[in-house]
């Protein structure tokens, strides 16, 4: 078994424990090096990011899982959440100016993607599907996932200003 395989139960559901590992890493790096604003500010900047990168990841997930027969019902739900966090980041903003639209964002965007449809084209979410069907299937997370979760967490975090950074 490999690593991105292990979970974790918490209340009933299962959790991979390489997410909670890079979402963790995440929030505590991006936490520590923005020096500029207090630290409960910090804390929200890095929420704000890792949730909006979160939830681009989770939009083009459920979309693509729609194409391979799964309901994308929650679809508009997670693209309205999507438009919430990033209308939080722009009130956040105003009042502590953090952020601003990075070329790296859209390179990111542009990779997590093409993971994505690596991950299609090599019949990842058809596995993934059965595997939801069936528990006795293999479990498909793979490196490719991995890198792809990585990649979600990482989209947005270009958005924070390099001046803050230092």
């Amino acid at each position: 078994m490999e690593f991105f395989q292990w979970y974790l139960n918490i209340s009933g559901s299962q959790i991979h424990v390489f997410s909670i590992l890079a979402v963790s890493w995440c929030l505590l790096s991006l936490t520590y090096i923005q020096k500029k604003h207090p630290i409960y500010i910090r804390i929200i900047n890095s929420l704000l990011v890792l949730l909006l990168g979160h939830f681009i990841y989770e939009d083009i997930f459920i979309f693509i899982m729609g194409t391979v027969g799964r309901s994308i019902d929650a679809l508009g739900l997670y693209v309205a959440i999507t438009i919430g966090i990033g209308a939080m980041i722009v009130i956040v903003d105003k009042q502590y100016p953090s952020y601003k639209l990075d070329k790296h964002v859209l390179t990111l965007l542009l990779i997590l993607i093409g993971v994505f449809g690596t991950m299609y084209y090599t019949g990842w979410f058809h596995r993934l599907q059965v595997w939801y069907s069936c528990s006795i299937c293999p479990d498909p997370h793979n490196w490719m996932w991995a890198i792809s979760k990585v990649l979600g967490f990482a989209v947005a975090v270009p958005l924070l200003r390099e001046e803050n950074s230092r």
